[in-house]
């Protein structure tokens, strides 16, 4: 038997897990609080998108942001959070993988810092995968940790990542995996 670990530290951010499969996974609040988690797969087939309602928002007279573009871009529509878009893959209407959001900057800009891969038109509509809660909004007390087994969170890794926020900088994640 193996464990690994891992912790949630950023407050109201997506974090990407770093997921394999497991017998049973156990979070922890370590905040004297308690914790609020969220935590789910998103899709990375792009047949499995969801509009975010955050458009790319370009000066006059430019037509786009091409492909390889690793800088800010500018956004409007719904407001761009962290929350939403940070750490997710990002699609065009059609499908189309633009790059994975790596930056938010306050609610109008994001970032694919390992540049985009096709480029991006005034007015397109951002897309990421579907999410599928495992958890959402459970509140996990500092004295008490919420434990799942294998059945309740395993999933086929080469279709989902892993993803979760969490309402204090201080939850902690154990995986154990068993080699019989």
């Amino acid at each position: 038997m193996s464990f690994s670990t891992q912790s949630l530290t950023t407050t109201d951010t997506n974090t990407v897990i770093t997921f394999t499969g497991c017998d049973s996974a156990t979070f922890t609040s370590t905040a004297n609080v308690g914790a609020n988690v969220d935590l789910w797969i998103s899709g990375t087939a792009s047949t499995d998108i969801v509009a975010t309602g955050v458009l790319i928002d370009l000066a006059s007279g430019i037509s786009g942001y091409a492909v390889g573009h690793t800088g800010a871009m500018v956004v409007q529509g719904d407001n761009a959070t962290a929350a939403e878009l940070l750490n997710e893959r990002l699609y065009k209407s059609d499908g189309t993988f633009i790059g994975v959001c790596t930056a938010v900057g306050g609610t109008t800009s994001i970032t694919v810092a390992g540049g985009i891969e096709v480029s991006v038109a005034d007015e397109e509509n951002l897309y990421v995968g579907n999410r599928y809660y495992i958890v959402k909004n459970r509140f996990i007390p500092n004295s008490d940790p919420l434990k799942l087994n294998g059945n309740e969170i395993n999933f086929p890794t080469s279709n989902y990542i892993l993803l979760g926020t969490t309402s204090t900088s201080s939850v902690d994640i154990v995986f154990r995996e068993s080699f019989i």
